[in-house]
């Protein structure tokens, strides 16, 4: 339902942006919403099939939390800190990719299994290089694809 409900919030943004600023920026702005749905549903699929090594399981499910923080995190940011919008998102991004570094140099300090953050952390500086390179060719062709199979 989660990702189901991120395929909704994309598609209702494509359409408002679509119509007001155009093919290339709505399909820029994908990349906040639809850019999420992969690694989110890598990260469950993990903690499913681990389900029975409660480490790993528990670290998949971290991972997914702080993914989910980001929408709360950027609109803290963005209002109360009164950045524009990107700056705001950028922001995010950076937070969240930290938090997933942080858990990942604790755990590899503490000799624990760190498989999981490490692969949350990767995840999250993909997320804040498809946002900063929203306009770029390789991500317009992305997501221009996606919006014209699921759109």
């Amino acid at each position: 339902l989660l990702l189901l409900s991120i395929h909704v919030v994309g598609k209702n943004g494509y359409h408002n942006i679509l119509s007001t600023a155009g093919k290339e920026v709505a399909t820029g702005g994908l990349s906040l919403s639809i850019a999420n749905i992969p690694p989110l549903a890598l990260l469950y699929f993990l903690a499913i099939k681990n389900r029975k090594i409660t480490a790993l399981h528990m670290r998949y499910m971290i991972a997914i939390s702080v993914f989910l923080l980001g929408p709360g995190i950027g609109r803290a940011i963005i209002v109360l800190g009164q950045f524009p919008f990107p700056v705001g998102v950028s922001i995010t991004n950076v937070v969240l990719a930290a938090v997933s570094g942080i858990l990942l140099v604790v755990d590899i300090v503490q000799s624990k299994p760190y498989k999981p953050y490490l692969i949350a952390f990767l995840l999250n500086l993909l997320m804040l290089l498809i946002w900063e390179r929203q306009m770029d060719g390789w991500w317009q062709t992305i997501g221009g694809t996606y919006a014209k199979l699921f759109f």
